[in-house]
């Protein structure tokens, strides 16, 4: 249940609570992780802040497009920056414990599911967690407090803060693997005047309620807007009809739970991208007639996959690295190893007519996919091969997986 703690005309400042529930295993970092010690996972609010500071962005975007200084203070209005404190206070706090047990039983006979948590976070045969995580059912409670010069404004930031936190519910998560479909969480917003649960059929609804309070918070601030930016495609997410896609898989059967949903689109997104079946090449023939050469952009066998869509760098095998640098390719001198995110996320969802069943959303985001000074290259040292992947490749890719999901 959400309490509303108090709410002090005389201070202009309104306190809640909201509760958060864990949805799909969460992998959030804790201290030592990196050198393999203290790995209980962590509530941190930071994290929190960072996934709503990205959600802001999209939902913002469909206004401000690449005009990114409007961007910058009207999410500086809301979140902050380093020269503006941020009229919204947030504190998350649990009393949960991580578990710690490596092979939970939604591990058992789930390949799929197994594929979708990558070798950063699964191990060996039977396959075992390399970290602890919150458990499905976990709870937390976010601590808000917004203050406000008058009612004009505090409605404002009051729908803006809610259709954020609502979208990072409902497409998002927190911690390792979001676009994968881990990190799951659901929100009580009850006591911001928002529902008890997040449902997708509420999606639109919440669009256009940011979209208006943005509006408003633009017109008060007097921020302007350059056209040739709002036209242009995004250098960043951006929730919008020609920036962002989704395809529902609702099976006549029902999802009884989140393990069977993942799993599911887990043992399908490894067909689509798997160039050749599980062993059934040397590695050194498959690399050579066939993971090279496909890596390359042709169509072995007949297969057909996306790759450089869903994240990179992307491995297959010790050797067989495609990864992203700045200042030339891996191994030369100055040259810097990055990341480029997926455009792609996995989220089990669920609907207000639902009965209890989950449909599974495959939700994808058309910005641009790397900035010029990126470079894209296959192998390990500096005569690594360079490849091409440009934005009309991102758009192929992503409809060829939501065609096949």
């Amino acid at each position: 249940m959400t309490v509303l703690i108090d709410e002090v005309p005389a201070k202009r400042a309104t306190r809640v609570t909201i509760p958060v529930s864990v949805t799909t295993p969460m992998f959030l970092g804790g201290v030592g992780q990196a050198e393999g010690v203290g790995q209980a996972a962590e509530w941190r609010t930071t994290s929190l802040r960072g996934v709503l500071r990205y959600w802001f962005r999209a939902l913002a975007g469909r206004t401000v497009g690449n005009d990114l200084a409007a961007l910058s203070q009207l999410e500086a209005e809301v979140f902050g920056s380093t020269h503006q404190a941020s009229p919204i206070s947030l504190r998350l706090r649990s009393s949960a414990r991580s578990v710690v047990g490596r092979r939970p039983d939604w591990l058992n006979g789930r390949a799929g599911l197994t594929y979708l948590l990558g070798q950063g976070l699964v191990d060996g045969r039977p396959p075992t967690l390399t970290r602890d995580h919150f458990a499905v059912g976990s709870t937390a409670a976010i601590d808000v407090r917004i203050v406000y010069p008058n009612r004009e404004v505090r409605e404002q930031l009051r729908t803006l803060f809610v259709s954020t936190l609502w979208f990072a519910s409902a497409l998002g998560g927190l911690g390792a693997r979001v676009h994968r479909g881990f990190g799951g969480f659901n929100v009580d917003l009850s006591a911001l005047d928002g529902p008890d649960g997040v449902y997708l059929d509420d999606l639109n609804d919440f669009a256009e309620k940011f979209d208006y309070a943005l509006h408003e918070t633009r017109v008060r601030l007097e921020v302007a807007l350059t056209a040739a930016a709002v036209e242009a495609r995004t250098s960043y997410p951006v929730f919008s009809s020609e920036a962002w896609s989704c395809q529902m898989f609702e099976p006549s059967w029902p999802i009884p739970s989140w393990a069977n949903a993942l799993n599911f689109v887990g043992a399908a997104l490894r067909a689509h991208r798997a160039p050749i079946a599980s062993g059934r090449a040397s590695r050194t023939t498959a690399h050579r007639d066939v993971i090279a050469p496909f890596i390359r952009g042709v169509n072995v066998r007949g297969a057909t996959i996306s790759n450089a869509a869903f994240g990179l760098p992307m491995a297959f095998g010790k050797k067989d690295v495609v990864s992203v640098t700045t200042g030339g390719p891996p191994g030369a001198s100055g040259s810097q190893e990055q990341r480029r995110g997926s455009a792609i996320w996995l989220r089990p969802v669920r609907f207000l007519d639902s009965s209890g069943s989950l449909a599974m959303a495959s939700h994808a985001f058309s910005s641009t996919y790397l900035p010029d000074s990126h470079g894209i290259f296959l192998g390990r040292d500096s005569g690594a091969a360079k490849l091409s992947f440009d934005d009309a490749e991102l758009d192929r890719e992503i409809d060829d997986w939501h065609n096949a999901l």
